[in-house]
């Protein structure tokens, strides 16, 4: 058995008791506030229990919320409530990753927002309440289960929140839109989409980053994250076949994530998608989109088409001269104008310029997957006509932007 890729222990867990007084505690201020947790404010400093950004606000009707209230005054058992612990200047404080939701709403009632209303249908509020039926409450026993030690290198604690509820794993999208006000690289995302060098409908970035619309949030990452990293990752790996700087993977991603981005990167950034534009500029104007009128022309985030190519070779040739990146500029421009006219020649149908390549080659991400494809690239546009015999390459060769012959297609399965 392979145990180096047997999961390991993601984080410690630990019980602890408390009561529903402890967590509601308020501060002295005229206007008491809770000092441990607050719903509406949540990662507040200072404060002992925190939700974090992660966590949603399902609503709840009047109903179930009095069942709830309900619940405690009878003691009977309620789920426990699990919670990360966490460090910082002032001292440890926990963030509720199960159970807000319940607390929240019997926040509500201790706060004197709603009343509780008892069998005979009396309402009343926490406030009205008998000293002794406020004492039966303040001291409800909750079980704590506290997540310790968590190994955040490979595991986000929000996809163990995800797992209790649902039982499947976060998906990268997720991951990192839960860290998007925390990790520089997936804030700088969020600021890239409208710097003026962004070319949104491109980059299928019109509706911009929401939670509805975090599709693209990955590859978005991802090419900020391959600018920054991939000279670091070639000169520290052994393997060049390990290295996974274009593959989308917030795990693989994860201890880059959290590192400020030098005003040198942010300018590289700048730089690469300046070059990327010209091309697409030049794609564009040489051969029209309405040739094919039904033709998708928003898949340059895509680092597994024409992008990741582009970038891999700017990487390995980023302190050459003007002359070769000009060169290659106008390469681009060729063939993946070649390949919009050809029905199955690199990204569609086919795809035949991967012919002869293993199957991991074709499609992957890893840098070394990308390397053969360029390789590849090179090989056909330096010597088209034996290249092509060679792996038996179809294309389309009237430069017209007419094709001259039927060629034989097959619906793009991305």
């Amino acid at each position: 058995m392979a145990l180096q890729h047997f999961p390991v222990r993601a984080m410690t867990r630990t019980r602890q008791e408390t009561t529903l007084g402890d967590i509601f505690e308020l501060d002295y201020s005229e206007d008491p506030q809770p000092r441990y947790f607050n719903s509406k404010t949540r990662r507040q400093n200072g404060m002992k229990y925190r939700i974090p950004e992660h966590q949603r606000y399902p609503q709840w009707s009047s109903e179930q919320k009095n069942s709830l209230i309900d619940t405690v005054f009878r003691n009977y058992p309620m789920n426990g409530i699990v919670v990360s612990q966490h460090v910082e200047d002032n001292g440890i404080y926990y963030d509720l990753e199960d159970g807000q939701t319940r607390l929240s709403n019997l926040q509500g009632f201790f706060l004197n927002e709603y009343p509780f209303t008892l069998d005979d249908g009396t309402t009343m509020f926490y406030h009205e309440l008998p000293r002794a039926e406020q004492r039966k409450f303040d001291s409800y026993r909750i079980t704590l289960e506290i997540l310790s030690d968590i190994n955040e290198e490979g595991h986000d604690i929000s996809e163990a929140f995800h797992r209790l509820q649902c039982g499947t794993p976060l998906k990268d999208k997720d991951l990192y839109w839960n860290r998007k006000d925390e990790y520089p690289l997936v804030k700088k995302a969020f600021t890239l989409i409208n710097e003026p060098y962004w070319q949104s409908g491109y980059m299928n970035t019109v509706k911009g980053i929401t939670d509805k619309h975090r599709n693209h949030l990955p590859d978005i990452v991802t090419l900020i994250y391959a600018i920054i990293n991939y000279n670091l990752k070639k000169s520290s790996e052994e393997r060049p076949s390990k290295r996974k700087t274009f593959w989308k993977c917030f795990r693989v991603q994860v201890p880059e994530l959290k590192i400020e981005i030098s005003d040198a990167d942010n300018a590289r950034i700048e730089k690469f998608m300046t070059y990327l534009n010209e091309i697409i500029s030049d794609v564009y104007t040489e051969l029209s989109p309405s040739t094919s009128p039904k033709e998708k022309v928003n898949k340059w985030c895509n680092l597994a088409h024409q992008t990741g190519m582009i970038l891999y070779e700017w990487l390995e040739n980023e302190t050459a001269d003007e002359a070769v990146m000009e060169a290659h500029q106008e390469k681009w421009v060729e063939m993946i104008n070649l390949d919009r006219r050809s029905g199955g020649l690199m990204f569609k149908g086919k795809k035949t310029m991967w012919n002869g390549m293993t199957s991991t080659n074709k499609q992957n991400t890893a840098d070394a997957s990308i390397a053969a494809r360029l390789e590849r690239v090179n090989e056909f546009y330096d010597n088209r006509e034996t290249t092509a015999a060679t792996y038996s390459i179809i294309y389309n060769q009237n430069v017209d932007g007419e094709e001259e012959e039927e060629v034989e297609y097959v619906a793009d399965s991305d």
